[in-house]
C-alpha cells in the first residue's frame, strides 16, 4: 500500500518537521505564507505581546510577521514568526529597523540609526 501512494504521480509531498517530545508541528517550509491555527497560537502563546521595545500591545492583536521575509525565502515556522503590532510591523517592513532572535529567545533590534535594543522573552514564573 505505501509503494502504492509513493508511486502516484498525482501524489503531493511535503516536509513537515515536528518536535519529538510533544509532536507540536514546528515548521511549513516554504508552502504555505499563513500560518495554520495551532502555530498562530503557539507563538501568541510564546510571545504574549507585540516583541518591539517597549510595546505591549497583546500579540493576539498583532500580525504575525516573518522574520526573515516569506517573499525572500523565510519559512513559516516558529522559530521565523512573531508579533509585531501594525505600526512596529510598518518600521520593520518600511522604516529601517531590523530584528534578529537569539537561541535563548531574546530579540534583538537595530534601528535605522545603528542604535541596539533587546526585548527579553516574557518570564514564566
Amino acid at each position: 500500500m505505501a509503494r502504492r501512494i509513493a508511486a502516484d504521480p498525482t501524489g503531493t509531498w511535503r516536509r513537515l518537521l515536528t518536535d519529538p517530545a510533544t509532536g507540536q508541528l514546528l515548521e511549513y517550509g516554504r508552502k504555505t505564507y499563513r500560518p495554520p491555527q495551532n502555530l498562530t497560537d503557539h507563538v501568541i502563546a510564546r510571545d504574549r505581546t507585540c516583541i518591539f521595545p517597549h510595546c505591549r500591545r497583546p500579540a493576539r492583536h498583532c500580525d504575525l510577521d516573518h522574520r526573515e521575509d516569506w517573499c525572500t525565502g523565510g519559512h513559516t515556522c516558529e522559530h521565523n514568526l512573531h508579533p509585531l503590532c501594525e505600526r512596529h510591523h510598518y518600521a520593520k517592513q518600511n522604516a529601517g529597523w531590523t530584528v534578529q532572535r537569539t537561541h535563548d529567545g531574546a530579540y534583538h533590534w537595530t534601528d535605522p540609526t545603528n542604535h541596539h535594543y533587546v526585548v527579553h522573552p516574557p518570564d514564566d514564573s
